[in-house]
């Protein structure tokens, strides 16, 4: 996608070019030319673990599955030791993920400028999710 990449030479792999990607990708729906392929995939850990991902609108979904037999038992008899999802949220939102390295990114001359562009930021990572911005003064 030319806008994408355009995007990326741009201004890095951050946010503003991941919502570049999301609006890209919504006016390809809303144009008939279809959703893209999701990428997904899956790898046996061994000793009856096992992870699986999906790429989702919001990021990576990760699916972590260790069987409290090791696996030996399968179908019906399989029983679940511990299972564990990694949400895109949780990556986004990390004190190192990608909210946090935008807002680092930020130039602002108020604190009005900040809770706009902070605004934008959370919302283009995730529009779902419920936030309050606390800005703490030195």
């Amino acid at each position: 996608m030319p806008r994408v990449a355009a995007a990326i030479r741009a201004y890095g792999h951050g946010t503003l070019t991941r919502l570049v990607a999301r609006l890209t990708e919504l006016a390809r729906i809303v144009i008939g030319r279809g959703f893209g392929t999701p990428i997904a995939g899956r790898r046996a850990l061994g000793d009856g673990r096992g992870l699986g991902w999906v790429e989702t609108a919001r990021g990576a979904v990760l699916h972590l599955i260790e069987c409290a037999d090791g696996g030996r038992n399968v179908g019906d008899t399989a029983r679940v030791a511990r299972y564990r999802i990694v949400a895109p949220t949780e990556w986004n939102f990390h004190p190192c993920g990608a909210l946090a390295a935008g807002l680092r990114g930020l130039s602002v001359t108020n604190e009005a400028q900040l809770r706009r562009r902070a605004s934008w930021l959370i919302g283009a990572l995730d529009p779902c999710v419920a936030w309050r911005l606390e800005i703490g003064h030195a």
